[in-house]
């Protein structure tokens, strides 16, 4: 039986993204912006929370890991790319990158929300550790995948104004050249290692399913 709580998150959490987006726009207009900005830290953080709070309720409706398809898949991408940059922005904070962050992660989320199934899946996922790191860490490759392409697009950006002598908004509030490139390294690498690591048990997986089939089964 599914649980109640998954379809009014479900619903609220792509209109939480965007909400939180429009917040964290707000720094673009420095220290003219509204009063009520301040809140998109700790709003952010609560929806983070309530959205590995849904990924529990989906385990916790099929007693396990839950089963991801694809609309799930896109949920989980927008849950990882949100808690990365999170992690990589811990100390020095981007409210204006983190715009352009959430509202992709909020269209994600908007799409798996219209899309995908209101109830959880009732079949179980993985039922081995092995083959459930299989999958999470290819979606967190994907996630970082992701936002090192937004800071690589921004950076496209921030040079194309540079060359062309066009300093808006987006110039003076943007982080610099030096930082918008160490930081799409930092998210590639990250998305490259969970790759790796993640193709690396696929394979294994596989190995492992191919010894057992051609295993002999004794005769009774």
């Amino acid at each position: 039986m599914s649980d109640p709580l998954v379809q009014p998150l479900t619903v609220f959490l792509p209109c939480g993204y965007l909400v939180v987006a429009m917040l964290y726009s707000m720094a673009f207009a420095g220290e003219a912006q509204p009063s009520i900005a301040r809140i998109r830290t700790p709003l952010l953080r609560m929806l983070l929370g309530l959205h590995v709070g849904l990924f529990a309720l989906h385990g916790g409706t099929v007693g396990g890991f839950p089963r991801f398809d694809s609309w799930l898949v896109l949920s989980a991408v927008a849950l990882n790319v949100v808690g990365l940059f999170a992690v990589i922005t811990w100390r020095r904070r981007q409210p204006t990158v983190g715009s352009l962050v959430l509202f992709a992660a909020g269209t994600l989320q908007m799409l798996a929300s219209m899309f995908g199934p209101i109830a959880p899946i009732v079949e179980r996922g993985p039922s081995s550790a092995i083959t459930a790191m299989h999958v999470l860490t290819v979606i967190f490759a994907s996630a970082a995948v992701v936002l090192s392409g937004i800071y690589g697009l921004l950076y496209l950006v921030l040079l194309r104004q540079m060359r062309q002598q066009t300093f808006g908004a987006l110039f003076r509030r943007l982080p610099d050249l030096r930082q918008l490139a160490r930081m799409t390294r930092s998210a590639a690498l990250a998305g490259f290692i969970g790759l790796a690591l993640g193709v690396n048990v696929g394979i294994g997986m596989a190995h492992a399913e191919w010894r057992d089939s051609d295993t002999p089964t004794p005769s009774s």
